[in-house]
């Protein structure tokens, strides 16, 4: 009995030991962490940084998320569609046009402050209003200023409607803040 039970400590203690072993040499995944890389040329014993900006994947994408939201085609067709539909005094067909850009693009802030700025022709205040701040917390950069001085107009206006004068007010503040 004590024969098996040695056979079997000693298989298990081989077997351990070779699981920590391994022929395959990897190492880990560089990550990109922002700082500049440190490169050494072999000249001297001090490292050099190299002097170049740093993008993570992350920040190309919100760079490169900023830049289409006012050059991509789709939205840039569907205000356009919109606009024509307006001055033809077709408001119902023009808000259909956006809400079509919105499914397409939710989150481009061009789309929510057009489409608040029909509802509000429309008298839809309220939603006007909402459709407003919507756009207003999509907006990612202050290089947008004039389309947040847009929103908080349509914002001041809609609460004009609803009969919030000093909310209005303050909205109103800001749109000129901004303009």
């Amino acid at each position: 009995m004590s024969n098996k039970i040695t056979s079997c400590l000693a298989s298990m203690l081989f077997l351990s030991g070779c699981a920590g072993l391994s022929t395959d040499q990897q190492s880990p995944a560089p990550v990109e962490d922002g700082y500049p890389p440190i490169i050494y040329d072999g000249s001297s014993s001090e490292q050099s940084i190299v002097d170049e900006p740093i993008t993570t994947p992350y920040k190309r994408a919100q760079t490169e998320k900023k830049q289409a939201a006012a050059t991509d085609p789709v939205v840039v067709a569907l205000v356009d569609e919109s606009k024509v539909l307006q001055q033809g005094g077709d408001i119902p067909s023009a808000v259909a046009a956006l809400e079509r850009g919105v499914r397409i693009r939710p989150r481009n802030p061009l789309l929510w402050a057009q489409l608040a700025e029909l509802r509000l022709k429309q008298g839809q205040a309220v939603l006007a209003e909402n459709l407003a701040r919507k756009s207003l917390a999509l907006i990612q950069s202050d290089q947008e200023q004039s389309l947040q001085a847009k929103n908080w107009q349509v914002i001041a206006d809609s609460l004009k409607q609803q009969g919030k004068v000093e909310e209005a007010s303050l909205a109103n503040q800001k749109a000129k803040q901004l303009q």
